[in-house]
């Protein structure tokens, strides 16, 4: 019998009204961006009897996406924070017998997203914790702009994937109850 310490969780596959739900999209807007393959780091396809259903994991990093594209109106910049988010998830998940779970200490840290524009134009980011770390992210952005672009962005990744947690576990809560 494994034992599962009490800092780690998994959750239920959800379809995808359900993860639109979390997100806090229509359901045929997370369709639309499923189509254009905004996700395609993401298993696509369906699965048991053709429902595609995801993981919690693709669950939270879709809204990482869908709450970063709220505060930055920019699908570019929403696509680099999501995969910044998802590579924080997967670094600080905890393995056991081959499963990975979801941390909780992931979802209690302050950490903010650094966006800035490359001399392409394109977005990059960076995370920081708060405290030194981000008051030298920060100053190194502020000064890059008055020399390299005008362009950037901070925001506060803890309270995002905070949010996309509380709506995940609303979700699996009415889940609970719809059976």
């Amino acid at each position: 019998m494994t034992i599962i310490p009490q800092n780690v969780a998994r959750y239920r596959p959800m379809t995808v009204g359900q993860v639109a739900e979390v997100v806090g999209v229509p359901r045929e807007t997370l369709r639309t961006w499923l189509r254009d393959e905004v996700f395609d780091n993401l298993r696509q396809g369906p699965q048991e009897g053709g429902w595609r259903r995801f993981t919690d994991f693709e669950a939270i990093t879709i809204g990482v996406y869908g709450k970063v594209l709220e505060c930055s109106r920019d699908h570019d910049a929403a696509r680099v924070g999501m995969l910044l988010a998802a590579k924080l998830i997967m670094d600080e998940w905890v393995e056991i017998e081959g499963v990975p779970y979801l941390a909780d200490e992931t979802f209690k840290k302050d950490r903010m997203l650094f966006f800035w524009r490359g001399e392409d134009g394109a977005w990059t980011a960076d995370t920081s914790d708060m405290g030194d770390g981000f008051n030298s992210a920060m100053n190194a952005r502020l000064n890059d702009t008055y020399q390299n672009g005008p362009a950037f962005l901070v925001l506060n990744l803890g309270t995002i994937l905070k949010r996309v947690l509380r709506s995940l576990l609303n979700v699996q809560i009415s889940m609970g109850e719809a059976q």
